[in-house]
């Protein structure tokens, strides 16, 4: 037979007490926790053809902000016939994460973002390595460079986000990121 204690209670009761009281916690709506918010993604643009610069956050709570990326687009448009295209998402959080790797206090300058097909053409006639189907073509794809930054510290923060296409052009200083496959050149 079980005794009681000194304060009256027995075995039994202090059992029952411990399920009683981890039924009640099981029950009980768990505690509601923040949801950590993802930092917000700003870019530091810079277009050296004509002067513009983009310095700002484009993604924040979760979306795009529709403002910004007008900007974005319009810093990237194709300067030669003053052409604008709604660039690829995917592509600028590629530059978003290869300046975040590279230094995100310096400007990531733009050579070259969206191209229309008559520039494009020109280009190549005038014996650019500009590709007949460029990613270009379709606001996929990015020429980059950042002032007083080794191309191929470039080129490592981009290969190792293994998001598309990463070409290094030593003549022309730049680096080609696009959202393509992943393949490097």
């Amino acid at each position: 037979m079980l005794g009681k204690g000194e304060n009256g209670w027995t075995r039994r009761s202090l059992l029952g007490a411990g399920v009683a009281s981890a039924v009640t916690f099981l029950a009980a709506p768990a505690v509601a926790r923040p949801l950590r918010t993802p930092p917000a993604r700003r870019l530091y643009l810079q277009n050296p053809h004509t002067g513009e610069v983009f310095r700002d956050i484009y993604w924040e709570k979760g979306r795009y902000i529709p403002e910004a990326m007008r900007r974005i687009n319009y810093l990237m448009r194709d300067h030669h016939v003053d052409e604008v295209a709604e660039m690829d998402r995917r592509l600028i959080d590629l530059l978003h994460g290869i300046q975040t790797r590279v230094d995100p206090r310096r400007p990531m300058t733009i050579m070259s973002g969206y191209r229309s097909l008559l520039t494009n053409a020109a280009l190549r006639a005038e014996g650019y390595n500009a590709a007949e189907n460029s990613l270009h073509l379709v606001g996929k794809a990015a020429d980059i460079h950042f002032d007083r930054v080794r191309l191929i510290d470039i080129r490592k923060a981009a290969v190792a986000l293994r998001a598309g296409g990463v070409g290094t052009y030593r003549k022309g200083n730049f680096l080609h990121v696009d959202t393509g496959r992943v393949r490097f050149w």
